[in-house]
């Protein structure tokens, strides 16, 4: 998977690597490595690198982050440095404002901190992670919302969700005194009466003076026909309903699925209408997997790359013209994952114009939750990368191993010059051994070498293998990541004899 293999060649091959063989060369020398003793440098480096990773992984599901976090921290051999990781890792998922994100930090606990195969920074650290987790692993996205056994307001026991329905559900924590509460009810309240959504609003009072929580639950006055109000509470917190939904503050508001499981907790009114527009109306499209679409983007983009941002102006004529909105964000967000499967130079060249326009610098277009999560974040990872090496721009002064092949035959050494390759034009071709497609453009260059119109011209063709300088050079692989766009592999570009860079993302193969 892209995302994926962005994240293991990014973080796992390069920055843990890279700082184990450093504190492994401090110790051959008979030094003591700690956490002190690694410089700011480094560890500034290694963050740099973490946060590309969160980036990368922003789409994926819990349980692919879970095992991420897992193999990142394993691959670190030196101790100091696997506990910087965990603890970057734990701050992040914790503070991150993707929801759900939080679960991350709660494996994190559960399987590092609490067993002991990671210390935190203190004991208070260690107890303040415990209790978080104790708090919220049951309210989790995607687990069963938990049983609540409450009283209603005439009085009688009832058992609240647990099992699925053919509704949706709202669970609304709120207490009577509380100043948040005040302002986000009648919100809520305005929220539904305005969408007449078939759904189930149980408005929990956490409070102990029955009076007052009558007079609250004359707020909760719902008009609109479809949506249903439950006023309920539990003075005596027999259902112990603070662990269950980690209610340590009012006001605290969850959505729950027809199925059962929670589908959004820590919720504004905001953010709960977003998801229930998801539910009733996109329902969470599934990006990039309808065949039908890329088959309909190969043909439309078959010799057209240089098109692509007047097919994209089509696409959005005809749906953003008629004020449909949730039609083009799914074929915008199809055309988007179709994008970033393609090597095509002109179709590459001409991406970074289509995400501009209708992903990152479209106001009001990508605002739900669904959004950031899997198509705006994927968009700007790409710019960035599009960002790196752009055509008209100077190579920049990178000495790197590898084989060129020339007029003269071929020569490997390990400092060739990038910006200095000495062809009228040169070609680099940075690939990896198990690569099919490279193995066909390096087959192309040597036979290009062999042509007769090309004998006594000054043709170069520098082959450089990402691999080798992974496990040689984690150092020389962060600069070479920082200054082209990796993504795709074989990734082939002109220069000519002063190192600017005329071409990117050719192929000698369609040549």
């Amino acid at each position: 998977m892209f995302l994926r293999r962005v994240s293991l060649i990014f973080v796992c091959t390069m920055c843990c690597f890279i700082l184990s063989m450093r504190a492994n060369a401090v110790e051959r020398m008979g030094m003591r490595l700690d956490s002190q003793q690694i410089d700011s440098t480094r560890m500034a480096e290694l963050d740099k690198m973490l946060d590309t990773y969160f980036a990368a992984m922003a789409t994926e599901d819990i349980k692919t982050k879970n095992a991420e976090v897992d193999f990142l921290i394993s691959s670190c051999e030196d101790e100091s440095i696997r506990q910087h990781v965990a603890l970057y890792c734990y701050t992040h998922y914790l503070e991150s404002k993707l929801m759900g994100d939080e679960a991350v930090a709660i494996h994190l606990t559960d399987t590092w901190f609490v067993p002991g195969k990671i210390a935190m920074i203190g004991e208070m650290d260690l107890l303040n992670a415990m209790v978080y987790a104790e708090f919220n692993r049951q309210s989790q996205i995607g687990e069963n919302a938990p049983e609540l056994s409450v009283q209603t307001l005439e009085g009688d026991t009832v058992s609240l969700l647990g099992k699925g329905s053919r509704r949706l559900s709202i669970l609304y924590f709120y207490d009577t005194g509380c100043a948040k509460c005040k302002l986000e009810t009648p919100l809520l309240v305005r929220a539904l009466n305005n969408s007449d959504y078939p759904i189930d609003l149980i408005a929990f009072c956490t409070g102990a003076n029955k009076e007052l929580w009558k007079e609250y639950s004359e707020k909760f006055e719902i008009t609109a026909g479809n949506t249903r109000v439950i006023n309920c509470w539990d003075p005596e917190r027999t259902s112990d309903f603070e662990r269950k939904y980690g209610v340590l503050q009012t006001p605290r508001m969850f959505l729950i699925g027809r199925d059962g499981r929670i589908i959004g907790r820590g919720l504004d009114t905001e953010a709960l209408i977003t998801l229930l527009k998801n539910e009733y109306i996109t329902k969470d499209y599934p990006f990039g997997e309808d065949k039908a679409s890329v088959d309909f983007f190969d043909s439309m983009l078959d010799g057209n790359g240089d098109n692509l941002l007047t097919i994209a102006d089509e696409l959005a004529a005809s749906t953003l013209s008629k004020k449909d909105t949730t039609m083009f964000k799914q074929v915008a967000g199809d055309l988007l994952y179709y994008l970033t499967n393609q090597r095509d130079e002109n179709i590459r060249n001409n991406t970074k114009a289509f995400i501009k326009k209708y992903i990152t610098d479209a106001p009001g277009i990508w605002l739900d939750p669904w959004d950031s999560l899997k198509v705006v974040g994927l968009g700007e990872m790409m710019e960035g990368m599009l960002s790196k090496g752009e055509v008209g721009s100077k190579v920049s002064k990178i000495k790197v191993p590898g084989t060129m092949l020339s007029g003269k035959g071929s020569k490997t050494k390990s400092n060739w010059k990038l910006h200095k390759l000495g062809g009228d034009p040169s070609y680099v071709i940075f690939h990896t051994t198990g690569c099919s497609v490279c193995q066909q453009e390096i087959k192309a260059a040597t036979e290009l070498m062999s042509l007769s119109e090309n004998q006594g011209k000054n043709i170069r063709i520098l082959e450089v293998n990402m691999d080798e300088i992974s496990d040689k050079n984690p150092d020389l692989m962060i600069k070479l990541f920082d200054s082209f766009d990796m993504s795709v592999m074989p990734l082939m570009m002109e220069v000519d004899k002063k190192g600017i860079i005329r071409r990117r993302y050719m192929s000698l193969i369609e040549n």
